[in-house]
């Protein structure tokens, strides 16, 4: 992305909204973020006119045209202070409009219309506004906002947390104030000086920012009293006697960190702290902590910055054992629990905040923001640019609980160091007047980042969504598996691929164009560039000659003994050759031979065929009179069949007879006893004849 020729791949200078707000920026020498986008609509605040103008980027990137206009939304209640952040609801019906000095909460309009613009497109549109603690900031002279965040788990996308200096935070719902808890003692004590500064702030014990951790589900007993606690909020764990809590995590100045377990509805929350964080070291992982985030991962990875441009990255732990009750910060009124929980730091990465001389390192605040499409990524946004910065242990973790392998290789998992990449640079050298940013958001479909400049440049560079890609071709070429139909050299190319990986990441400059660079800067800048050639890219350009050079000798080695294996087959070819021949000599006299003996076998049989005795007609005849008898025989066993039946039929009536005549003497008539005998006789010589006829045929066939 920092090598894109193109700094503005969504062509945002041109359009009309950033060419009206680029006429009423302000010079400005610290980061401001008066640039949000929620969804399709892009939000930017113009201090000058004190509204908020907005646009559908998605439907005008869609457009070859300049037919999508922006919008005006007028808050109706003006701000009495210099607006720095703005910052959306959740759900988008909100804004929040925050300075130093005070806050206000924007409700925005609903939006209809063809191009999904609010109110139909109308060019401005007064919206409800309302300021928050007006007479608050009036009445303390000292008090400053420092951090503005929406609660997750609002119900109506209305609750908002604010941070302020006096160790507070105060919950609002809409312009209802809801709750005040308290996170450190207050800064009463001014110092000898009598500047405007709390001596607690110079001290480091002012909060400095809070950030919310994943929620969890806490069970109560019937006397309200937490029980236990489960980092893992589903259905199943909740029940009637358990309440969701969110952990806020707390950070001071002087880098110690808190956690205040709050819940929409929680009056008075537990502060717990401070945190156990190991390994422990002096200096608490800076003195000049300035800014926090938690990333979603499991468990919750905490992100902690310096004003130096170092950032700690580390575990949120349950803690095994609660520890005892720590010391109650100068303020007896203030109670603080046992903490539930410690941290573990598994590694520090060290920012390049500009392009610096020797001389002078650069220090500012840094503001760090999540990557809603990527929770192992996030953004720092600073006085000097812009830092991209993968945390590839979040990655580790994330496959470690996905995986089904119980086997899975545990050792290296949290070992894989972070990728911070510089995207944008504002600051070249150490005398350079500086170019903070002004505003940075992400946007998505297409994924990209905003970023808006103190000289009203904007930059939009396209955003890779898989961060984790960055790291495949390291995986890649540390392969020892070959696909199919892959060059011999790929390996070697790989080799070399790894080896020009440059080390040190060029931004895109985008330095502060109201003022012409020095002879002296400008020959600091080149001296700059030529240093990081010689010593970044020259080395690496001198090794790979090396290992070309050796890859050449190797491959002429490999050439001569490839020619002398050529010859030594060009012999045995010719070898082959001449057997083949021989070989091809020898098939055709056996083919000859062969077909003689065929065409002599033919004629054998030809002739024994011309020999053998004439059998068909007998065969023919003999076959006709077997089929003959076949039928006579079947006609015959059909009379045989019929004749049983009717012996069967006159041996019952001849039964049924003699049954009857049991029963009563029947005396038959001369004439008709003398019928029925010769019926019987009759009937007895034909069965005769047939049992005769029928012993024939069976000698018969016999004798055949």
């Amino acid at each position: 992305m920092a090598n894109s020729i193109d700094t503005d791949c969504f062509k945002f200078n041109d359009r009309k909204l950033f060419v009206a707000l680029r006429n009423t920026i302000a010079p400005a020498t610290e980061t401001q973020n008066i640039v949000e986008c929620k969804d399709d609509m892009i939000f930017v605040w113009n201090a000058v006119d004190c509204n908020l103008m907005c646009f559908n980027w998605r439907a005008a990137n869609a457009r070859t045209d300049d037919s999508i206009k922006y919008q005006t939304l007028l808050p109706s209640s003006p701000q009495n202070y210099m607006v720095d952040k703005i910052t959306p609801s959740q759900e988008g019906s909100y804004v929040a409009l925050s300075g130093r000095r005070g806050i206000a909460i924007l409700e925005l309009p609903r939006r209809y219309g063809p191009n999904g613009t609010f109110s139909e497109g109308r060019d401005k549109i007064i919206c409800r506004s309302h300021n928050l603690d007006d007479r608050l900031f009036t009445n303390n002279i000292q008090l400053e906002v420092l951090q503005v965040r929406w609660h997750p788990a609002s119900p109506k996308d209305s609750h908002l947390l604010v941070l302020l200096s006096n160790n507070s935070i105060r919950v609002y719902d809409e312009e209802m104030l809801l709750h005040v808890w308290r996170v450190g003692p207050l800064p009463v004590a001014m110092p000898p000086s009598g500047s405007n500064v709390p001596y607690l702030n110079s001290l480091g014990d002012t909060a400095v920012d809070f950030d919310i951790a994943p929620p969890r589900v806490v069970a109560t007993g019937n006397d309200g009293q937490n029980l236990n606690q489960s980092s893992i909020v589903n259905e199943s764990t909740i029940t009637a006697m358990s309440r969701v809590q969110w952990p806020l995590v707390i950070l001071r100045g002087n880098g110690t960190l808190y956690i205040l377990s709050i819940g929409i509805e929680t009056a008075k929350p537990q502060l717990q702290g401070p945190l156990s964080v190991y390994p422990a070291t002096d200096d608490n992982y800076g003195l000049d902590s300035c800014s926090l985030i938690v990333l979603p991962s499991l468990p919750p990875t905490i992100i902690l910055s310096e004003t130096t441009g170092k950032i700690h990255h580390g575990l949120l732990m349950d803690s095994e054992e609660e520890e005892e009750q720590a010391f109650n910060d100068i303020d007896a009124s203030l109670i603080l629990h046992p903490c539930q929980y410690s941290v573990q730091v598994l590694e520090t990465v060290k920012l390049e905040l500009g392009i610096a001389g020797k001389t002078v390192q650069s220090t500012c605040p840094i503001h760090l923001k999540r990557d809603f499409t990527d929770e192992s990524r996030y953004f720092a946004y600073h006085n000097t640019g812009l830092h991209a910065i993968t945390v590839n242990f979040v990655r580790d973790l994330q496959s470690f609980v996905d995986s089904d392998d119980s086997n899975i290789e545990t050792t290296n998992m949290l070992s894989t160091p972070s990728r911070a990449e510089y995207l944008v640079c504002t600051k070249a050298v150490d005398s350079s007047q500086t170019n903070p940013v002004l505003g940075f958001t992400q946007i998505q479909s297409p994924s990209g980042i905003l970023l808006l400049l103190a000289s009203g440049q904007v930059v939009s560079l396209s955003l890779i969504v898989d961060s984790g890609c960055l790291r495949e071709p390291q995986r890649k070429s540390n392969a020892t598996e070959t696909k199919p139909n892959q060059l011999p050299n790929s390996e070697f190319e790989s080799h070399i691929k790894s080896i020009l990986v440059a080390d040190v990441l060029q931004p895109i400059l985008k330095l502060n164009t109201t003022s012409e660079p020095s002879a002296k800067e400008s020959f600091e800048l080149l001296t700059h560039a030529v240093e990081i050639l010689r010593e970044q890219y020259f080395p690496k350009l001198n090794k790979v000659r090396t290992e070309i050079d050796k890859r050449v000798k190797h491959l002429m080695v490999l050439k001569e003994q490839q020619k002398q294996e050529i010859a030594q087959l060009q012999k045995e070819k010719e070898k082959i050759r001449e057997n083949a021949e021989r070989l091809a000599d020898r098939y055709e006299d056996v083919s000859d031979k062969q077909q003689s003996l065929f065409k002599r076998a033919q004629e054998v049989v030809r002739l024994a065929t011309l020999k053998a005795p004439d059998s068909a007609q007998r065969a023919h005849e003999f076959q006709k009179q077997i089929e003959k008898i076949n039928a006579l025989t079947k006609a015959l066993s059909g009379n045989i069949l019929m004749a049983k039946k009717k012996m069967e039929k006159q041996n019952i009536q001849v039964d049924q007879f003699k049954k009857d005549n049991t029963k009563k003497t029947i005396v038959l008539q001369p004439k008709v006893e003398r019928t029925i005998m010769e019926l019987l006789t009759e009937l007895h010589d034909d069965i005769r004849g047939q049992t005769e006829q029928i012993m024939r045929f069976k000698e018969h066939l016999n004798m055949s």
